[in-house]
């Protein structure tokens, strides 16, 4: 026959280890001893005999009583009668007689060793004891008659002192109890109470703890900016940055359109000005338009300047006539200019001669080398002659002159034509620059307007910029309020990377959760056919027991 426990394991499917476990080989040992005890103590009595076995009461020992722990049912008790050999069996009285065995002349519960008792009480141990009355010796020693329960190792293939018959039912108990126990242990299964939901809770310990950390730094950050109306950095008398805004804005208004700090800084004043000024200019330039006209080919101006141009023109047919070769040129061919006696021919003539009396003797008028006068001079050192030839050269030169006087006269009369019609020319230019003048009064009217216009400008862009300063520091204010503002908020920054860390973790613990559920399904089928498989056990186990008290043993093939 195999083993118990690869009974048990056939039955159960289960795997019976020497480890920790549930169903160990420590347990299944337990559950088989148990087993054939309850079965022992269910059995009708001519199979609990099979179980019997006898404690001697000093027989090799000096025991007078016996301890009843782990001991089974009494079927009775003998004590040696009177040295003879021969156990006469002891009749069971009341505990409570007990001390009555010891009166001899009590004719019911006295004691003899033809007529011994037994009973069971407490010794001072607190254990059932069996006494034995008369008390056994080593003469006449006692035999008690009980059942002995056996002790089933779960490697056994089969039990001593224990009934054939039910041998059977032991491994269908410990079949059960051996399912009870897995389904016991499915209640603290480890890999889902301490792997999987201890890591959830581990995850979620986790989540509370960023989750506390993030509200902490929400609930300070709604706490500081609660209290931002009350902050000194915002508020204090020496830097009350709301008030500093408030004051710039005020300013750059005043500047603007409120004749503050003075009307002549009304920045919509100074547009006004501007305005009159331009247009001011505009009918001053409107002014000096008519004056010249819009189209410079008619008008009184035009006029003038078809006067100056004939005048120039004249003035140029006179100038031609110096050159030009006909009756009216002074430079042209006649007696004039003729080679024998024009003025100009004359007066070389005359210079030639002074010439050679002054300094060339080989052509001097007398044709002596030595008439001339430096000949006279440094040669004859006659001063006499030297005083006439000079007269003679200062005559020649004289007449020069004349004739060169002579031709200039005749060149005047051109020269004074020319002057008379640049004279008109220049008269008529004279009239166009008073015109001019008048129209440049308008446009000298208009500049000033400009420049005052300008003036207004320059005014308004120092307004403007007095203006903007003010906003620039309206708006450091500001900044400086965002800065402030800002710093609370950091508080809140970590806030996302917290939540998005718990959320990671909270998706790691899900995972656990689905891990966990996975195995609570299986454990679930693995429960289910435990109980249904412990249900046909149990079934076939009472069933077993009811053969056996029916004294109808059941065959192999209902087992």
């Amino acid at each position: 026959m195999a083993n118990f426990d690869d009974q048990v394991m056939g039955l159960t499917g289960l795997t019976i280890s020497g480890g920790s476990s549930a169903p160990s080989q420590p347990e299944l040992t337990q559950f088989l001893t148990d087993g054939a005890k309850e079965i022992i103590n269910l059995l009708p009595g001519e199979l609990k005999e099979k179980a019997m076995s006898i404690t001697n009461l000093y027989i090799g020992n000096t025991d007078t009583i016996m301890d009843l722990d782990g001991k089974g049912e009494i079927f009775y008790v003998t004590r040696e009668n009177a040295d003879s050999g021969v156990y006469a069996p002891c009749r069971k009285i009341n505990a409570m007689y007990g001390d009555l065995t010891n009166d001899s002349e009590n004719i019911i519960y006295g004691a003899s060793a033809t007529d011994p008792v037994y009973y069971v009480e407490s010794n001072s141990s607190g254990n059932s004891t069996l006494f034995v009355k008369p008390t056994p010796t080593a003469a006449q020693p006692a035999k008690v008659y009980h059942i002995a329960y056996p002790s089933v190792a779960y490697n056994d293939s089969a039990i001593a002192n224990f009934p054939d018959e039910a041998e059977y039912l032991v491994p269908l108990y410990g079949s059960i109890k051996a399912l009870q126990s897995a389904m016991g242990a499915m209640q603290t299964n480890t890999a889902i109470d301490t792997t999987a939901l201890g890591a959830v809770v581990t995850e979620l310990n986790k989540v509370d703890d960023i989750i506390v950390e993030a509200s902490n730094k929400i609930d300070a950050y709604y706490t500081s900016i609660g209290d931002i109306d009350d902050t000194t950095e915002l508020w204090d008398s020496t830097n009350k940055r709301f008030t500093v805004i408030r004051d710039a804005l005020l300013q750059a208004q005043n500047l603007i359109d409120n004749d503050q700090p003075n009307a002549a800084y009304d920045a919509y004043a100074n547009l006004a000005d501007i305005d009159g000024a331009l247009s001011a200019m505009d009918a001053h330039l409107a002014d000096e338009e008519a004056i010249l006209t819009n189209d410079p080919t008619s008008g009184h101006i035009s006029d003038v300047l078809g006067l100056i141009h004939t005048a120039v023109d004249q003035a140029a047919t006179a100038a031609d006539k110096f050159i030009a070769v006909d009756s009216d040129s002074v430079f042209g061919d006649e007696s004039t200019f003729l080679t024998d006696d024009s003025q100009l021919a004359r007066v070389k003539d005359a210079l030639d001669n002074a010439e050679k009396i002054i300094d060339d003797g080989a052509n001097s008028p007398t044709g002596n080398a030595a008439g001339d006068a430096a000949t006279y001079l440094y040669t004859e050192e006659d001063t006499e002659l030297l005083q006439g030839t000079i007269s003679i050269a200062s005559s020649e030169i004289s007449r020069a002159q004349a004739h060169l006087q002579e031709w200039t006269s005749i060149g005047d009369m051109r020269v004074k034509e020319i002057n008379a019609a640049l004279s008109e020319a220049q008269g008529y230019t004279q009239e166009i620059q008073a015109h001019l003048s008048y129209a440049q009064a308008y446009v000298n009217a208009a500049n000033a307007r400009r420049n005052e216009g300008d003036g207004r400008i320059s005014q308004l862009k120092a307004t403007l910029a007095v203006a903007s300063q003010e906003l620039q520091r309206g708006n450091l204010a500001i900044a400086e309020i965002n800065t402030i503002i800002s710093s609370y908020r950091l508080e809140l920054e970590g806030v996302p990377l917290h939540l998005q860390e718990a959320s990671s973790i909270i998706a790691q613990a899900q995972g656990y959760i689905a891990e966990a559920n996975v195995r609570m399904q299986r454990d679930d089928q693995k429960y289910k056919w435990y109980d249904n498989q412990y249900n046909k056990l149990k079934q076939d186990y009472m069933q077993g027991i009811q053969a056996l008290k029916g004294d109808t043993a059941p065959s192999r093939s209902q087992q």
